[in-house]
């Protein structure tokens, strides 16, 4: 099971949206990784600490770090009984972990694993807003002295407010203090005396060098905002499926362009899939290029899901071990349906091998649909059910396996 399956299968259970999780993740990993090594997924931790990677989980024999693959694998055998990734197998026959040898995805995985199953914590908190992400950082991820509680807590509000770009300025000039205030101050004068904002002549030298910084400031919100990746501000922080963002302005039309790429897992960025596609730039206002932008996005993360789940032999041979398991028949074929029901999840229909009456049928269904497996299976995102080698499947269904027997 792949990063993405197993964010959406953890999400499904707590009763989250994926979306909620992996913000929560990083804005805990943007306090973690702090500003010299911000969103790094090779960060150490400063003065030589035990902390690597994004969540700066402790490095050596027993410490969070191995906890973390250590919950994460029992959860995936003993409850999914499904078969690892080959890079956690790995991790799982050491005896320790450095953090900061993983892809960023991989921290990820681990760290929804290490939650998943706690004695403790609660992972749809994640969740409640940015106060329940402080909240839950504090009392299950931060390891220190309850004496530090509270500077801890302050410091991680305060990245927050750096993440969601709302860190209040504060510089001291002349006994005055400098803030926010005064770039808004300075908006306001640049909105209120260029008289024309197509015509240069009636700007003044201070407003024409204010406004370009002023622009790129609230495109960098904007895209913040909508929890995407700006090109030019994180060139470096990326995962699938998240977009990256990247904008310029055009001299001869006198408005910024934008241009979006999806992250599809591979190296290079220069075979993502754009949008617009190719080399064009979008003209579109900021807000209405990023919705469009979020609806791409759905529909690349849709497609990379469904495929996924298509080639998945894990999860194949998880699905045709239960049921061989359950009713001790072998099965022949399984097709997987091209169109996702969000309440009921992908559909999977199983070919047994050779033909029985209809009432034993019946009986064999109805095993299967009392068995623990198929609920497990459910919770994953798979609705699993049984048919007779004579059923005949639309259209939509695709064939997974062929003879596998």
């Amino acid at each position: 099971m792949e990063y993405r399956q197993f964010l959406q299968y953890v999400a499904k259970s707590k009763g989250v949206s994926s979306g909620a999780l992996e913000s929560a993740m990083e804005l805990i990993a943007f306090h973690e990784t702090g500003p010299g090594q911000r969103m790094n997924p090779g960060a150490k931790q400063k003065g030589g600490g035990p902390g690597n990677g994004l969540f700066m989980f402790e490095a050596g024999p027993g410490q969070g770090g191995i906890t973390a693959v250590n919950r994460t694998v029992n959860h995936l055998i003993n409850k999914l009984k499904i078969k690892l990734p080959e890079w956690l197998a790995k991790l799982y026959k050491k005896n320790a972990l450095d953090a900061s040898s993983l892809s960023a995805d991989q921290q990820k995985y681990i760290f929804v694993g290490n939650y998943l199953d706690h004695p403790r914590a609660d992972l749809s908190k994640l969740a409640g807003g940015n106060s329940a992400i402080a909240e839950f950082w504090l009392k299950y991820h931060w390891a220190g002295p309850s004496s530090q509680k509270e500077q801890r807590l302050n410091s991680f509000l305060h990245s927050i407010k750096a993440a969601k770009g709302e860190q209040r300025v504060a510089v001291k000039e002349n006994g005055l203090i400098i803030n926010m205030q005064k770039l808004f101050e300075n908006w306001r004068k640049f909105k209120n005396e260029a008289q024309d904002p197509d015509d240069k002549t009636d700007d003044k030298e201070e407003l024409l060098n204010m406004a370009p910084e002023i622009n790129k400031k609230f495109i960098e919100d904007m895209i913040m905002d909508f929890s995407f990746n700006a090109a030019q501000s994180s060139p470096h922080r990326w995962s699938v499926g998240q977009p990256m963002i990247d904008y310029k302005f055009d001299e001869r039309i006198g408005s910024w362009k934008f241009k979006a790429a999806f992250p599809d897992g591979t190296p290079s960025a220069n075979n993502w899939p754009k949008f617009p596609e190719g080399t064009m730039w979008s003209a579109e206002n900021i807000k209405d290029f990023l919705t469009q932008v979020k609806a791409k996005a759905e529909e690349h993360d849709q497609l990379s899901l469904d495929l996924n789940e298509s080639i998945d032999s894990g999860i194949l041979e998880k699905i045709v071990e239960s049921i061989e398991e359950i009713i001790e028949i072998g099965v022949k074929n399984v097709y997987k349906s091209s169109i996702l029901n969000e309440t009921q999840g992908t559909s999977v229909k199983a070919q047994l091998v050779g033909s029985y009456t209809e009432k034993l049928m019946e009986m064999i269904k109805q095993r299967w649909i009392s068995s623990n497996e198929r609920k497990i299976l459910k919770e994953m995102g798979y609705n699993v059910q049984i048919i007779p080698i004579e059923f005949k499947l639309d259209e939509n269904y695709i064939l997974l396996t062929k003879e596998l027997l």
